[in-house]
């Protein structure tokens, strides 16, 4: 979150949508990476192992990122009313994502696991499928929104993940491979809806804020 806002902070007003949405990619990678690794190994030390290697990225951060200038306090204003009313706007969109996206994330590869019936490898698979289709949601997330707008580009995402929802959970009665290709249209869906609010979320406030 804090390096979408100091990118949309610095980057230039015409591309900011397509660099948002670029550096999100990195975020479904990770969960592209997690389904690799559970796939490639039973270790769950392993890994955790792996997931802790950001903390050494701190050291990079703290030494070469630098902070943006503090403002001055401000005064009760109607602009501040209004922010107020972007904060509820925002907080219910983004909330809304945040329980489609980890219910998707935590409790569907489980039900794709029960569903297939085995003790494989299809959870992990799934999250694979999963990862790497929102990846692509974050890429496509910037030119959409330069081409549609920040809303429609939002409407249509939200539409995908709630027809693919729909689909994958009363369609499918027993295991295939369409089941692998309907949580990836989902995860194209939510890594979309993903990359469009946080690149709409800081142009609701000012810097200051």
């Amino acid at each position: 979150v804090n390096m979408s806002v100091l990118l949309s902070e610095s980057w230039p007003t015409k591309t900011r949508a397509i660099a948002v949405g670029s550096l999100l990619t990195s975020y479904q990678a990770g969960v592209f990476a997690s389904g690799m690794l559970v796939h490639l190994s039973s270790n769950w030390r392993l890994s955790f192992a792996f997931g802790a290697f950001p903390i050494v990225l701190t050291a990079v951060i703290l030494f070469l990122m630098q902070e943006k200038s503090k403002q001055t306090p401000f005064e009760i204003t109607p602009q501040v009313v209004s922010d107020k009313r972007s904060l509820v706007v925002g907080s219910v969109l983004f909330g809304s994502l945040l329980i489609a996206y980890w219910a998707s994330i935590s409790w569907i590869p489980t039900w794709i696991q029960d569903l297939a019936g085995t003790l494989g490898q299809e959870k992990s698979t799934a999250t694979m499928w999963h990862g790497i289709a929102a990846v692509g949601g974050c890429f496509v997330a910037g030119p959409l929104v330069t081409w549609m707008g920040r809303i429609r580009t939002m409407i249509l995402a939200f539409s995908l993940a709630f027809m693919s929802t729909v689909s994958l959970l009363l369609m499918n009665k027993e295991f295939s491979w369409w089941v692998y290709m309907n949580y990836a249209l989902l995860g194209l869906a939510i890594g979309t809806a993903q990359a469009v609010l946080y690149i709409y979320l800081p142009e609701l406030f000012p810097s200051k804020i």
